[in-house]
């Protein structure tokens, strides 16, 4: 129940449940000392974000290390010269897919633009959101694609084929993806599915 004898460690149920406690509680912490600090009165978004950033990639390594037993490459990242091509080809798809979006919503009059250079205040005022929003799909990737992906299909492989496992992670960790996103603002029924 608790042990699996093929890999030496937790079963992957056990190893997901302390990950998403870890990452609660380390979430938590931080937001909270944050806030005894001014820090999330002064700056919510970006406080927040960087929170949870470092909630996400804190308690993946620790869980990655001490529970499962990996290595970063064991997750999808090492920093070699095929993971950032990858990543740069990773990168260009969502911002070609999210240009798509905005051109289709546009074309069909869904979408429309009422002024443009709202907000902008220099150079900062767009790299700064760009950094925070990166940070943002990266620490959500490690946590969805990463972690729970990779852990997923090794429980499931017990049950299922390895083809049928990763089927069965990837189909799990997408409806939980987009169940984490079903909250933001204007999220809808639609753009959640």
């Amino acid at each position: 129940l608790f042990w699996d004898p093929r890999y030496r460690r937790l079963r992957a149920f056990w190893r997901i449940l302390l990950f998403l406690m870890a990452r609660s509680a380390l979430d938590s912490g931080l937001m909270g000392l944050a806030a005894l600090l001014g820090y999330l009165q002064r700056a919510p978004v970006p406080v927040s974000i960087v929170a949870s950033a470092v909630a996400t990639m804190s308690s993946t390594y620790l869980c990655a290390r001490v529970v499962d037993r990996r290595s970063f490459r064991d997750l999808g990242l090492e920093p070699t010269r095929a993971n950032c091509v990858d990543l740069s080809l990773g990168l260009a798809v969502g911002a070609a897919l999210m240009t798509l979006i905005l051109a289709t919503g546009l074309a069909c009059g869904w979408l429309w633009i009422e002024s443009t250079w709202a907000g902008y205040d220099g150079p900062l005022s767009v790299i700064r959101p760009l950094i925070l929003w990166t940070l943002v799909g990266v620490h959500e990737e490690v946590w969805a694609r990463g972690y729970l992906f990779v852990n997923l299909a090794e429980g499931l492989h017990g049950v299922l084929s390895a083809r049928g496992a990763l089927l069965a992670a990837w189909a799990l960790t997408s409806v939980y993806f987009g169940a984490l996103h079903a909250f933001n603002p204007a999220a809808t029924l639609r753009s959640t599915l």
